[in-house]
C-alpha cells in the first residue's frame, strides 16, 4: 500500500498508523525532543514493509558519531533494499547504502553506484 503525506510525497509500503509515526519521528528529530528512534520503531513494527521508515532509522544511526551504529544503517539498508518502490525511494535507499563509506568503512557492492548511473544522473 503506498500513501501521501501532506507534501504530496508517496509512501510505500506505510500504512496509516506507520506514516502517523514516521511524522513524529520526523518532528521529534526537527525538534530536538521525544524518541524519535522509539517513534520510527512503532512505524516498522506496524508496517515492516514501509520503505522510508527504515530508510530514516537507517540515516538515523549511520549519520551518528558511534561507529556502532553503522551496523544498524547497513541493516536498514539490506531491509529497505528489495523494498523500494518510486525512484524517491530507490535514491535513498541508494544514499543510506553509501553511508558507510562516509564513515570509513565500504559499502556493499550491490549498492555502490554504476559509473554509469552516476553519468546518467549527471
Amino acid at each position: 500500500m503506498a500513501l501521501k503525506d501532506a507534501f504530496g510525497l508517496t509512501y510505500s509500503g506505510a500504512t496509516d498508523a506507520g506514516l502517523s509515526s514516521y511524522a513524529r519521528a520526523v518532528r521529534e528529530l526537527q525538534c530536538f525532543i521525544g524518541d524519535p528512534v522509539g517513534s520510527i520503531d512503532s512505524a516498522i513494527a506496524d508496517e515492516p514493509s514501509f520503505v522510508m521508515a527504515h530508510v530514516f532509522k537507517g540515516y538515523l544511526f549511520g549519520l551518528a558519531t558511534e561507529r556502532e551504529g553503522t551496523a544498524v544503517a547497513r541493516t536498514c539498508h539490506a531491509v529497505a533494499l528489495p523494498l523500494a518502490g518510486t525512484a524517491r525511494e530507490r535514491a535513498h535507499v541508494a544514499a543510506l547504502g553509501l553511508l558507510p563509506a562516509a564513515a570509513g568503512m565500504t559499502p556493499p557492492a550491490s549498492s555502490r553506484p554504476s559509473p554509469s548511473t552516476i553519468r546518467s544522473t549527471r
